[in-house]
């Protein structure tokens, strides 16, 4: 009995190069691999030919300054929470002495 890999047809192989290479081949040419300027301005032509109603998505996703300030808020307004309630709870206890 044949094993699974050994079925795999010249064809199908070749098929699946040329998907590769005609993928690689658009996305060269599209400017994707170029500097950012030109792959920000493929992606601008990808979404408004290819992907048009994606741009109202595109438009709600935060900068990265806006994310990053964000998630410090975030982390710094958990840190004062925590902090005021070990405040809190600290003050609640009672000291006590053992003499042993």
């Amino acid at each position: 009995m044949k094993e699974k890999h050994q079925d795999i047809s010249p064809c199908r192989t070749a098929t699946k190069l040329a998907i590769g290479a005609g993928a690689v081949y658009i996305t060269v040419d599209a400017g994707v691999w170029d500097s950012q300027a030109d792959s920000n301005q493929a992606l601008g032509k990808i979404r408004t030919k290819i992907l048009p109603d994606t741009n109202e998505y595109w438009q709600k996703v935060p900068s990265m300054h806006e994310a990053t300030t964000k998630v410090a808020d975030t982390w710094n307004a958990g840190l004062t929470f925590i902090f005021k309630q070990i405040m809190r709870v600290h003050g609640s206890f009672k000291v006590v002495e053992f003499n042993l």
